[in-house]
């Protein structure tokens, strides 16, 4: 056995391995940047809601629980749990802690607890319509998961798989909002959770990012039925957005004065000027695409039976006047402004 021999052509195989790594980098081609995503949809249970009787979803003398019954979706909440550049690691993966990690919290009566907000800039090429099944307009929003989130979720994955979801938003932190210009304004929430404990993340749906993942959701896509919804809401929030509608809007759309610039802004009235893109809606910006360096495999799950559990200050004594607003509930279009 000639060594030397076996010895060169290891090394020319290496220079070629290298040159081919060399040739991707100048063609533009990134390394895989896998994504992750899980779809959530959440329910309240006598067991999980903490508080006053005149809170008590549960209890017929509350306004709220008559609403219920006609419509049990009140008590549920829906969202995402998404990782950008995700390389396959098993790990917890917490927002506002780990790279790359969005997250999306949606209540039809409390509306956006944990999104960004974007408006339209005009009207579509695509077709897009908003919740009420009408062409979208100036001033319709996008609601798209978060970057940054007033409280912490994180989701945990082993041997590739989600095995536990999990959130806190505790009111007690300097920085949270309150609920204000709604019939829960004066409600004093203490904290509301989320729990995967005894829930299923179902099996794993596997796209090719960019070729066959057009119509996967992302941002608001609620699960739950549109009977739940307050007028304002079904009026004006974009429901059943998905990666190729987000796409399309940002970059083959021509806004409403002839312009090349995305369709979607913090203002919705920025009308094709020359303004800076983000990724999250803070000043006068254009949004980024959200799903820029992504490539490779989207893995998405579909979450069930996770518990959302909700504490409210104990102090009945102080609420006999709240429950008047609480009785105008059904009838409300209820709000909560983030970040414009």
């Amino acid at each position: 056995m000639n060594l030397n021999y076996w010895s060169e052509q290891v090394t020319k195989l290496k220079m070629k391995k290298i040159a081919v790594a060399a040739a991707l980098g100048t063609l533009g081609l990134a390394a895989h940047a896998d994504s992750l995503m899980v779809n959530f949809t959440a329910a309240l249970t006598p067991s999980t809601f903490s508080g006053p009787a005149i809170f008590n979803p549960f209890l017929p003398t509350n306004p709220v629980y008559t609403f219920a019954q006609g419509q049990p979706d009140i008590l549920r909440m829906d969202g995402q749990f998404y990782i950008s550049n995700w390389d396959g690691s098993d790990g917890v993966f917490t927002t506002n802690v780990s790279p790359g990690t969005r997250f999306l919290l949606h209540s039809p009566l409390l509306e956006r607890l944990e999104a960004d907000t974007w408006r339209v800039e005009g009207t579509s090429n695509h077709g897009t319509l908003d919740g009420a099944g009408n062409a979208i307009v100036q001033r319709d929003k996008f609601v798209l998961p978060t970057f940054t989130t007033f409280g912490s979720a994180s989701l945990t994955v082993s041997g590739g798989v989600p095995t536990a979801l999990s959130y806190t938003l505790d009111f007690s932190q300097p920085g949270v909002p309150s609920f204000e210009g709604t019939s829960f304004s004066e409600v004093p929430f203490q904290t509301i959770t989320l729990s995967s404990s005894g829930a299923s993340f179902g099996a794993a749906q596997t796209f090719t990012i960019g070729v066959d993942d057009g119509t996967v959701p992302y941002g608001l896509n609620t699960q739950l039925s549109l009977g739940a919804y307050s007028p304002g809401v079904l009026g004006s929030t974009v429901v059943g957005t998905t990666r190729r509608m987000l796409v399309a809007e940002l970059f083959v759309n021509t806004d409403e004065i002839g312009g090349t610039t995305p369709n979607i802004s913090t203002e919705g009235l920025l009308n094709g000027a020359v303004f800076p893109v983000s990724n999250e809606p803070v000043g006068d910006v254009y949004l980024q695409n959200p799903f820029l360096g992504e490539n490779g495999r989207l893995t998405v799950f579909n979450a069930s039976d996770i518990t959302v559990g909700v504490a409210v200050v104990p102090e009945p004594q102080t609420y006999a006047m709240m429950l008047a607003g609480l009785a105008l509930v059904a009838g409300v279009g209820l709000r909560r402004s983030r970040k414009g």
